[in-house]
């Protein structure tokens, strides 16, 4: 099979291979690798093989069925099993995709940042903003300062159309112009053929070829650099074909509906009508307190702009981060000027509005239930959000110690081991603790403004309070698929995820819980993540103190307009000796039974504390990440491979390391790490 898939042709290979894919095996796991190594895709998931055979035990016929039939393709097609038989085996029907076939091309306009320069573009935005000043309208200051970027921008690095048959295809300058090159000669060839143009041709070929290996290749370094490991893998997902291009489309009514103009008021009336049914009849109102000037100074413009990402992204003023963080840096009293605009007169009404873009979660990709909306903001409000929340900073721990969320020297390893440190006391000390983690639904979506205000109007000063209200009030959302745009959806609730002040408004907001549990109650917390421990050294007792915490946890909680899942809350039991008791612990009209292990931020708790369960999960992601290692050293060299497995895989095998690996431990993964330390030589 592998000589026959050394062709640049289509290739399907199908046949018995007598090999059970979803049983694990040596012969499974060499099939996988040649068809990771040559790029094949397996297409039949249906069972292909059925036999009725005698149970020697019972001596009573019964039907076995498995996938022992496959299909290998490196093409596009579909499958489909018929009805007929080939003995005690189905047939299977592949179709090709047509080369005739219409595909739909779709349009990218991209900047290309070669040559960029900070100092450049800064000088040509002072000489814009020279000829119109600020007048102190915040509205028109935004404006004029914004179209004076996007000019600047224009000018140096101006929109391209670029045209492809996938959102995943390469998109290199160099590239498309070979590519139209090809198209002109062979259409001269077809009309005129001749040996001289055939070779010009068959040598385009060969440096398209090596185009797009060295973009790809170009590709992964840049994620690589970025040091955001869901976007390497998720390059890596593209080359390996396993992410889908197919369009977007959903199931309404049994109406199916692929039109980009009607999906997005699918997607904004679902998105909407799901906070507003969370949140129930909230009307927006006029927070008022009495404006005082905050004076944002230009060292807090510059202090904020050096923590932003230098980002690509952007939102509705096409502007992307990174020149935004660079312009502060050398213009920051113009970005001063107009913040402080701003907090006196009210923000502008272009930050307000966040661009929505659905993404799946899981589950059949036609329901729109199965999609969460992901924002992006103005780029110039980012700016001045961080700067704000260096003011909220200053203020000190407001929203509770117990919270770990977007604080400096906090993170999800110190919630974990604070939360370690308190159950190993507690057993140290001959207890059973006990536990428990309450879902929320939409929970950044239903902070009430209101209730903030209530909350916060005797912790933070009046002029910052004015401007957090600011913040929250009157906002809005369109949801955006390929170039089209919703009508805009007004919200009267919540806080946007996709925002850097929400999260943090999100943490002051939940920062009472502790006055509202009982003594001697353990609380870690991480953003809208709360873990609740106590214990005891009766488990009777034990269950009447959990049972009476999570009923008012879960009163607490719906008294500040959260929306509670009591049949998603976890509980554990941690002690010394194994539990059986799962006997449910009844938590107002519903029941909570417990576990033997729980996933906290990304670690897996047993019982025990022996952490049995996490290792075993790390074995399984250290054993798919070999298998795409081994698909990656055809684009990446050693050094490459090098950074990748200490950045990127040893990151993930050694993630809160702190909480849970230790001499006991350490020998269950000890063996996996050797291998993928000798993946690449």
């Amino acid at each position: 099979m592998s000589e026959g898939s050394k062709t640049k042709k289509d290739v399907c290979i199908g046949g018995d291979f007598n090999i059970n894919i979803r049983k694990s095996c040596p012969e499974k796991e060499l099939i996988e690798n040649w068809a990771l190594d040559f790029h094949m895709k397996q297409h039949v998931k249906e069972n292909t093989w059925e036999r009725l055979i005698t149970n020697p035990r019972t001596g009573i016929l019964e039907l076995k069925q498995s996938v022992l039939d496959l299909v290998f393709t490196n093409c596009e097609g579909t499958t489909s099993i018929t009805d007929k038989y080939t003995s005690d085996h189905k047939c299977i029907l592949y179709n090709f995709r047509s080369s005739f076939e219409e595909v739909k091309r779709h349009k990218i306009k991209r900047r290309t940042y070669k040559g960029y320069n900070p100092e450049i573009i800064s000088g040509k935005v002072t000489q814009g903003m020279l000829m119109t000043s600020f007048t102190g309208d915040p509205e028109f200051d935004s404006n004029l300062l914004t179209n004076t970027i996007i000019d600047t921008l224009d000018e140096l690095h101006p929109l391209r159309t670029i045209r492809t048959s996938r959102p995943s295809d390469i998109i290199d300058q160099e590239l498309e112009k070979n590519k139209k090159r090809r198209k002109r000669l062979l259409k001269k060839y077809h009309k005129e053929p001749s040996h001289v143009l055939l070779g010009k041709i068959e040598q385009l070929n060969k440096n398209i070829k090596k185009q797009i290996h060295q973009a790809k290749q170009r590709q992964l370094r840049l994620r690589l650099e970025g040091q955001n490991p869901r976007s390497f893998w998720n390059a890596v997902a593209e080359l390996e074909g396993k992410r889908s291009d197919d369009m977007l489309s959903l199931t309404v009514g049994g109406m199916q509906i692929e039109d980009p103009a009607k999906l997005v008021e699918e997607f904004g009336d679902f998105f909407l009508s799901k906070v507003q049914n969370l949140s129930g009849n909230s009307t927006n109102q006029d927070y008022k307190i009495g404006h005082s000037r905050v004076n944002i100074t230009s060292e807090e413009v510059i202090k904020a702009a050096k923590k932003l990402k230098p980002k690509l992204c952007h939102g509705e003023d096409n502007i992307p981060m990174k020149v935004i963080k660079d312009l502060a840096i050398y213009l920051p009293d113009v970005f001063a000027t107009l913040f402080n605009s701003c907090c006196e007169l009210g923000i502008p009404a272009d930050w307000m509005v966040a661009i929505v873009k659905p993404l799946h979660k899981s589950g059949p990709k036609d329901q729109v239930s199965n999609y969460r909306p992901i924002s992006n903001l103005n780029s110039v409000s980012k700016l001045f959000e961080k700067t704000i929340l260096g003011r909220l900073d200053d203020l000190g721990e407001l929203d509770g110690k117990f919270q770990h969320g977007f604080k400096k020297n906090r993170s999800t390893t110190t919630a974990m081991i604070e939360l370690q440190d308190f159950i190993s006391t507690e057993l140290d000390k001959g207890k059973i603790v006990g536990t428990y983690s309450i879902d929320l639904s939409a929970a950044f979506d239903l902070l009430r403004p209101n209730m903030f205000h209530q909350m916060m109007q005797n912790k933070i000063p009046c002029n910052l309070l004015q401007v957090l209200m600011d913040f929250l009030s009157d906002r809005s959302f369109k949801v955006s698929i390929d170039g089209s745009k919703s009508i805009t959806k007004n919200l009267s609730v919540g806080c946007v995820q996709g925002s850097i002040l929400g999260p943090r408004l999100f943490t002051l907001y939940l920062g009472e819980l502790e006055r509202c549990l009982p003594m001697n109650t353990h609380i870690v917390s991480y953003a809208d993540d709360t873990y609740i421990s106590t214990s005891n050294k009766d488990l009777e007792e034990l269950k009447t103190t959990l049972s009476d915490t999570m009923e008012r946890h879960d009163q607490y909680l719906k008294s500040i307009g959260m929306v509670t899942n009591v049949n998603k809350t976890e509980l554990i039991y941690f002690a010394k000796n194994d539990i059986n008791d799962i006997t449910p612990i009844k938590v107002g009209n519903d029941y909570v039974t417990p576990k033997k292990t729980i996933k906290v931020l990304g670690v897996h708790f047993d019982s025990d504390l022996k952490w049995n369960s996490h290792a075993s999960k790390l074995k399984g992601k250290a054993a798919m990440t070999m298998r795409k290692l081994r698909f990656l050293g055809r684009y990446i060299d050693i050094p490459g491979m090098k950074k990748i497995v200490t950045t990127h895989l040893f990151g993930m095998l050694y993630y809160a390391s702190p909480v849970w690996f230790n001499e006991l431990t350490s020998f269950k993964i000890l063996n996996t790490l050797n291998i993928v330390s000798t993946t690449k030589d």
